[in-house]
């Protein structure tokens, strides 16, 4: 494990009696995960991790783990080379992780695709109690839920969502790739969201009060459902502010029947060119592309 330092006080005792206070480093470990790491799991090395400021570095390869938490621990969960080449597949048996003991932005997964979460609510991810972890530059992909949230159930719950594709996920009934409840404030942006599917919120549908999403810079496009194929907004006293985004359909494809949104003008319902069905980079000429 390799280790770097955090400022600490300790006590001295000189020689001569005198009490001196001297900082010194507390030490702090980047764990590895994979063939020839510290550990074959990524739940041992979260198990390992201290509190505070640990790295949890993951090889490529493909994980079968389900049920993972982080136990309030700010650690950086992170792949080596990206969400491509290093998969948690949950096969089918239950959720990647479980989010709530309070665990705040410094709580980071980086660099994964996450796959076959199956559950009621929150196929691959569950965040609760007042947790708002940050998740960037993942893929999620195949999840489902018989109930809600084909990917994320979030219940009073605060995450940081960036450079995130969601394609493939479903809900029985409500947000094909999240489902929120409660007051939770989130924050999507550089998130492309593809062919879910839902009863209400093909992407996703909040429904709660005194919620805030801010959502920017993020594409909705061939995602259905019978109500609000690409959002549905059931908050009651909360809001959605949706700022250079392409959204199909427009604002009137999105279900708001408490109306609660800003639809910015910068947004547009323009064909964003992707390759294909699983390959979401866009074409050229794509009015995604500055």
């Amino acid at each position: 494990m390799n280790r770097y330092l955090n400022n600490k006080w300790i006590l001295i005792l000189c020689l001569t009696g005198t009490l001196l206070f001297k900082t010194v480093n507390a030490v702090a470990a980047t764990h590895t995960v994979g063939s020839g790491g510290d550990f074959n799991t990524i739940a041992e090395a979260i198990t390992a991790a201290a509190a505070t400021g640990d790295d949890i570095l993951v090889l490529p390869g493909v994980y079968e783990e389900t049920g993972l938490s982080f136990l309030g621990k700010a650690v950086n969960l992170h792949s080596s080379e990206g969400a491509r080449r290093t998969i948690i597949d949950c096969e089918k048996n239950g959720q990647a992780f479980v989010i709530d003991s309070g665990e705040t932005a410094a709580t980071i997964i980086d660099g994964f695709t996450i796959q076959n979460g199956y559950a009621a609510n929150g196929g691959a991810v569950v965040i609760s109690n007042n947790s708002s972890p940050t998740i960037r530059n993942c893929i999620f992909r195949n999840n489902s839920a018989t109930n809600q949230g084909g990917v994320f159930y979030l219940d009073n719950a605060s995450p940081t969502l960036s450079n995130c594709l969601f394609y493939g996920n479903s809900a029985g009934y409500y947000g094909g790739v999240s489902e929120s409840h409660g007051t939770s404030n989130v924050t999507i942006t550089n998130c492309t969201f593809a062919h879910n599917t839902a009863s209400d919120g093909g992407a996703f549908e909040a429904f709660g009060s005194n919620s805030t999403y801010t959502v920017s810079n993020s594409i909705f496009w061939g995602n259905s459902a019978l109500n609000g194929s690409q959002i549905s907004w059931y908050e009651q006293d909360g809001i959605i502010n949706l700022l250079h985004c392409i959204v199909q359909g427009g604002e009137v494809d999105i279900l708001k029947p408490f109306d609660g949104i800003n639809y910015d003008v910068s947004n547009i319902d323009s064909d964003p060119l992707f390759h294909g069905y699983g390959n979401y980079h866009v074409r050229p000429g794509s009015p995604s592309i500055d």
